[in-house]
């Protein structure tokens, strides 16, 4: 969207800068896909033109020396900017709004990196924490646990493709003892024990959490925090 369509009243608004949309397109270009850039910043431009309907008319307009670059509307479009931004969506469901600086700029002073490691730390815990809960105590299974990470079941790329597989996709590998064959076939799920860092099934298996749930949990998708 041009500029010139933003729909507020310029007797007594400005646009922000052109320093400040150089930045904010160039933050958006940091953090998503190409082709959604364009899309998201519209979406500050409208979010801006929202602010502004709610804002205090007497700052002055063009008038009033803080509505220049770095000004008070450069702030107002910086805002509109956290407000689509995912990330800044993220810190606040999780808290995190005091790492936002470094969420959000490659350049923090030494402080905000050890407030933001120290935030993220904390968030990590408790997100494990909640997973554990979920997916509840082992109840024990007979002999060893028959849960375990697993290796990559890997097929020949020429394989894969003549059996019309795609290359990325997951397989899982199922067994007729019958017929003394095993079956690769494609996963008709995204996400299973392969996934998890083992450093995580260790944790969970050393405080006797079922992994056998987390994989059901994985499979199907499950929603497991949230709405």
């Amino acid at each position: 969207m041009k500029d010139s369509e933003l729909q507020f009243d310029r007797t007594c608004h400005v646009l922000y800068s052109k320093p400040c949309k150089r930045q904010i397109r160039e933050k958006i270009a940091l953090h998503y896909p190409e082709g959604e850039c364009e899309t998201v910043w519209e979406r500050v431009q409208r979010q801006y033109v929202t602010f502004l309907r709610d804002w205090r008319t007497d700052l002055g307009g063009s008038k009033n020396f803080h509505n220049g670059k770095g000004g008070t509307y450069d702030c107002i479009a910086l805002m509109s900017y956290y407000v689509v931004c995912p990330t800044a969506e993220f810190a606040r469901q999780f808290g995190l709004l005091e790492v936002m600086p470094a969420l959000c700029s490659p350049d923090y002073a030494a402080m905000e990196l050890l407030r933001a490691a120290r935030s993220l730390q904390k968030l990590a815990t408790d997100l494990h924490v909640h997973l554990a809960r979920v997916c509840g105590h082992c109840d024990g299974c007979d002999g060893e646990c028959p849960f375990g990470g697993g290796d990559e079941v890997e097929l020949p790329d020429y394989l894969r493709e003549e059996a019309g597989i795609p290359e990325k996709a997951k397989l899982c590998a199922s067994v007729d003892e019958d017929e003394h064959t095993v079956t690769i076939s494609e996963a008709d799920y995204d996400y299973d024990l392969r996934d998890v860092p083992e450093e995580v099934l260790e944790m969970f298996r050393d405080a006797e959490i079922c992994v056998g749930e987390l994989e059901e949990r994985l499979i199907l998708g499950d929603v497991v925090y949230g709405d």
